[in-house]
């Protein structure tokens, strides 16, 4: 697994089911670098605990 993937992987976990919009902006970057992906994930982190 790249770290891209696992970007990805986390990333989808950190969003919640019923935000589909995100989600489905979160898989039409899949070919996005990696670095994209760690900055979206990082942001979900922040974001998202709530």
């Amino acid at each position: 697994m790249t770290n891209k993937e696992k970007f990805m992987e986390y990333a989808k976990n950190r969003i919640r089911k019923k935000d589909y919009k995100r989600r489905k902006l979160l898989w039409d970057l899949g070919d996005v670098q990696a670095k994209g992906i760690e900055r979206c994930a990082n942001g979900l982190w922040r974001n998202g605990q709530k």
